[in-house]
C-alpha cells in the first residue's frame, strides 16, 4: 500500500504530492507535481531545521532545487534581486567566516548564514508558486447589471438604448 500525501490549492481541488507518477500523461502536470512535492518538503525540512544542522542542509539544498525548477515562472526584476542578494550573502560570509580559526564553527557561521538566506529565498518561491499560472483561483463575484458602462462592455461598446438590460432574477 502506498502512501499518499494530498496538499490543497487555492481553488479548493486537491493535488496528491506523493504516489504514483505514471497516471500524469502531460509533463506540465507531472513539473508542477514535482514542484508542490519540492515545496512541501522545503516545508517539512524548515520545520525539522531549528534543532538539527542536517535538517537546515536539507533544507538549503531543496529551496535551491525548487528555485532553479520555478526559474521559468519568475519575473527577471526578481531573478536580478535573486542574484545580487546571493553575492551579498557570499561577501557576508566571507567576512564573517574570515576571523574564526576553528573549522567546525566556521562551518557552523556558514550554515547559519546560508540558512538565512535560504530561508528569504523559500518564502519568495512560495510568493513565485502562489502568483504563477500552476495555481488557479476561482472568482465569484456579482455583476451589476444595471450599472451602464457593465452594459455597454458586455455589449462590446454599443450604446443600443433601446436594448432591454439584462436580468439574471428569472
Amino acid at each position: 500500500m502506498k502512501h499518499i500525501s494530498v496538499w490543497m490549492v487555492k481553488n479548493s481541488n486537491s493535488m496528491e504530492i506523493e504516489g504514483d507518477e505514471s497516471k500524469f500523461s502531460n509533463p506540465t502536470e507531472y513539473k508542477y507535481r514535482l514542484i508542490m512535492r519540492e515545496l512541501a518538503k522545503c516545508i517539512d525540512h524548515l520545520a525539522n531545521s531549528y534543532s538539527n544542522d542536517r535538517e537546515k542542509y536539507a533544507f538549503i539544498m531543496r529551496v535551491k532545487s525548487l528555485y532553479h525548477m520555478l526559474l521559468p515562472y519568475t519575473p527577471s526584476s526578481i531573478k536580478e534581486k535573486t542574484a545580487k542578494l546571493a553575492k551579498e550573502y557570499e561577501q557576508k560570509i566571507q567576512k564573517e567566516t574570515a576571523s574564526i580559526t576553528s573549522d567546525e564553527r566556521k562551518k557552523k557561521k556558514e550554515l547559519e548564514l546560508a540558512m538565512e538566506y535560504a530561508e528569504k529565498i523559500h518564502y519568495q518561491n512560495i510568493q513565485i508558486i502562489d502568483n504563477s499560472k500552476m495555481i488557479t483561483e476561482e472568482v465569484e463575484s456579482v455583476l451589476d447589471v444595471e450599472d451602464t458602462s457593465v452594459i455597454k462592455a458586455v455589449r462590446r461598446g454599443g450604446d443600443d438604448v433601446d436594448a432591454k438590460p439584462v436580468s439574471l432574477l428569472p
